[in-house]
């Protein structure tokens, strides 16, 4: 066997592996990059051996690379490395998560309930309601510390408050 045709080989078969490495090591791209280098050099190899080993590495290469780099994209977040590497966006799994979870359930339950200012709410304050130091939001204005507020509305973690006159 000709030397050219067997270093040909040998160098798609290291190309094939390298991109095989590629997806699971992140290399930022330079593993990838190397692969690619290493198959041109393989084709190279097989082009000077014979124009029908160079033709078929060819179209190999130009067949199996972008195939192969599909369902390996295809295939990684599905890996326990792919799973370290993408970000997840977990979907709320009920309707309380999906408003803003138990906080925002909590917060909801308020609604309605007198307590007293604790801090002046300029707008931003604490309140105190149900024995709870919260953090409390006036609808308008300014409410001066010790005076009765009733909460008004919950959005997020949000508590809007307003006084409520004596």
């Amino acid at each position: 066997m000709d030397p050219l045709l067997v270093w040909g080989l040998i160098l798609l078969g290291s190309a094939a592996f390298l991109g095989l490495i590629e997806l699971f090591v992140p290399s930022a791209g330079i593993i990838g990059i190397l692969a690619l280098m290493v198959a041109i050099a393989g084709v190279v190899c097989l082009w000077i051996y014979e124009t029908a080993w160079g033709v078929t590495g060819t179209l190999g290469v130009l067949v199996i690379a972008p195939t192969g780099t599909y369902f390996g994209f295809k295939v990684l977040p599905y890996t326990p490395i792919g799973k370290g590497l993408i970000l997840s966006n977990p979907q709320p799994e009920t309707p309380e998560e999906a408003q803003g979870g138990p906080e925002h359930v909590q917060r909801l339950a308020l609604l309605g309930k007198e307590g007293i200012a604790q801090t002046d709410l300029r707008p931003i304050g604490v309140v105190r309601i149900e024995g709870q130091r919260l953090d409390g939001v006036a609808e308008s204005g300014y409410i001066p510390a010790g005076s009765k507020v009733k909460v008004v509305s919950a959005d997020g973690i949000q508590l809007k408050v307003r006084q409520v006159p004596t």
